[in-house]
């Protein structure tokens, strides 16, 4: 999968962990990130080449139909890419692994399907739901527990760009944050 401009995407990724998720949550680190891209979550082995790795995002999936629905399709108690890594677990668990392919060469538009305001709550309620169902409450516990942690990094962040004169608001930024994570869709 290539951007418009014909560069590499990352395609392939880890199974996401709560230290992969803080790293994407935390202000500080935005202008790091496109050089954290193991610490989010991709596979840098599987830049470029064909590799096997633990999912691939959704844009494109080329799936074997029985597997498929062996494993129960997509579970639509997800929503906002956790989808995707749910199906792809499930079916490593039936023995199909995810393999990024050097070809053919699709073009990603990126970000075309989620226009929407609300993005981000969608996307927070299914990494705790994921990790709920991958790793029962205590697991999804520690995930909104570590989020919350930086959450507060975020704050006293947030806090010291306002101080220095940037545009920045610290609570309201903080307060939203608590919001996100407080509320859960939930499995059932």
């Amino acid at each position: 999968m290539v951007s418009r401009a014909g560069t590499n995407e990352w395609v392939g990724r880890h199974f996401p962990t709560v230290a992969h998720q803080v790293v994407e949550w935390l202000h500080p680190l935005v202008r790091l990130r496109p050089r954290l891209h193991e610490a989010v979550g991709h596979d840098t082995s599987a830049l470029g080449r064909t590799a096997v790795v633990d999912w691939v995002i959704g844009a494109a999936l080329l799936l074997p139909v029985e597997p498929f629905r062996a494993v129960g399709g997509f579970d639509e108690r997800f929503h906002m890419n956790a989808e995707e890594v749910d199906l792809q677990r499930r079916l490593r668990s039936s023995g199909i692994r995810s393999v990024v392919v050097e070809e053919p060469h699709i073009v990603h538009e990126g970000g075309g399907s989620t226009p929407s305001p609300d993005r981000r709550r969608w996307l927070v309620e299914s990494r705790l739901a994921y990790a709920h169902k991958w790793g029962g409450p205590i697991a999804e516990r520690r995930l909104r527990a570590a989020l919350i942690t930086a959450s507060a990094a975020n704050l006293f962040w947030n806090i010291a760009r306002a101080m220095a004169g940037r545009d920045s608001q610290p609570l309201s930024t903080f307060r939203s944050e608590l919001a996100l994570l407080r509320t859960r869709r939930g499995l059932g």
